[in-house]
């Protein structure tokens, strides 16, 4: 209350909060919005985040526990828009330097950022081959199987999380039903 009272507000992107579906990851979101909003990078490894979020430390002693949490966190997260103008929330996972636990990494990406000055190699997301034929599936649904982009598609399958492109899917049915 003191925050408001003093007109110290955080701006919040509600509808990119009310997609997602997790509770803990709409905790993180509001978090990690908050902070991006005055860097570009933060990281912290699950055992913090799972600190943090206030969350039972027992159900996540292990590691491969602790990765399923931080994935669950990226596919809720990776790809939603910011309170920033023009920016989305990029969120890579990684090992620690000890193999220890995992560690998560939030940046703050534009959207407009210059494709002919920097060079950017895309990291693969999804390295189940099956997931990405279901996204092939998904995307030629919605936007028409034609075999010229059957290429286009499964790169967006291999480099974009299922988040990112349902949220494209929603866009382009927005724009066609108008």
């Amino acid at each position: 209350m003191e925050n408001i009272r003093n007109r110290v507000t955080i701006p919040v992107n509600f509808t990119a909060r009310k997609s997602i579906k997790s509770d803990v990851a709409k905790a993180l979101y509001n978090r990690v919005d908050s902070l991006l909003a005055k860097m570009d990078k933060h990281e912290k490894t699950a055992i913090k985040l799972i600190d943090e979020l206030s969350l039972k430390v027992s159900r996540y002693q292990y590691k491969s526990q602790r990765k399923a949490f931080v994935e669950l966190l990226k596919k809720n997260l990776d790809g939603m828009p910011l309170s920033s103008v023009n920016a989305f929330l990029c969120v890579t996972l990684l090992e620690t330097s000890n193999k220890q636990d995992w560690k998560c990494i939030f940046t703050k990406q534009s959207h407009s950022q210059p494709t002919d000055t920097v060079t950017r190699r895309l990291t693969v997301v999804n390295t189940d081959a099956d997931h990405r034929e279901y996204l092939v599936d998904l995307i030629n649904a919605t936007i028409g199987g034609k075999k010229q982009n059957s290429r286009l598609y499964h790169k967006y399958a291999l480099y974009y999380s299922e988040n990112l492109i349902r949220r494209a899917i929603g866009e382009y049915k927005e724009l066609v039903r108008h």
